[in-house]
């Protein structure tokens, strides 16, 4: 089995367990009429009524940041043990105190150049599609973040009481392939669509100069 070979099949595995993780969600939640206020990550956002307000936090020691929830927190190896049971679970998750809107990412090994990233994105969905057939993307973007390219996919997938809405992204750190994602409820994505791209949009890296040259 050849190296790539064996990191392609360690991120299958990782996208599986991401992909059919089941939470404790509701079951019988009415989705309200409520209109979102078109706010900002610096002045927070309404979502269902609520201010969530945003902070810039270290996502990688050294290497990134980016604004966040300021409720959010980062999980622990033995929640995240339980919520993810495979080896192949993300390495960073962030998540509110319900646990239902989260934000995990992990770095990889495997070279990737700025060029090949939106080529890859495409690979990367193709995987989830195979781990759930059926799924089609809502939309397709790429953003220049920090003068680095990061490509996107927005996409539901179905768990056991509803959907789940992901914003799926992907760009490279030292040159290697780093893999993140927001989630949450898809009955709640017309609260969190935007923030959660604003928080990708967010990213400062503190790393990586030689890339870029």
């Amino acid at each position: 089995m050849s190296k790539k070979d064996f990191l392609d099949e360690k991120i299958i595995e990782l996208l599986d367990q991401v992909e059919n993780y089941v939470g404790e969600y509701p079951s019988n939640d009415q989705q309200e009429n409520v209109n979102i206020v078109e706010q900002s990550l610096d002045t927070g956002f309404i979502v269902d009524r609520e201010k969530v307000e945003f902070e810039r936090k270290v996502v990688i020691e050294d290497k990134l940041t980016m604004k966040l929830p300021t409720d959010f927190t980062e999980m622990d190896c033995a929640a995240a043990k339980l919520k993810y049971p495979s080896e192949q679970r993300p390495q960073i998750i962030f998540t509110d105190p319900s646990g239902l809107i989260n934000f995990w990412i992990t770095p990889t090994e495997e070279i990737l150049k700025e060029e090949a990233i939106e080529n890859v994105r495409d690979q990367m969905f193709a995987m989830v599609q195979r781990l759930n057939p059926g799924i089609k993307p809502q939309q397709l973007g790429v953003e220049i973040v920090s003068g680095k390219t990061v490509a996107y996919v927005e996409y539901s997938n179905p768990a056991l009481d509803g959907k789940v809405y992901n914003l799926m992204f992907l760009f490279s750190i030292d040159q290697k392939m780093t893999m993140a994602c927001f989630n949450c409820l898809t009955k709640n994505a017309k609260y969190w669509q935007k923030p959660m791209l604003e928080m990708l949009k967010s990213m400062e890296f503190t790393s990586d100069k030689k890339e870029r040259n």
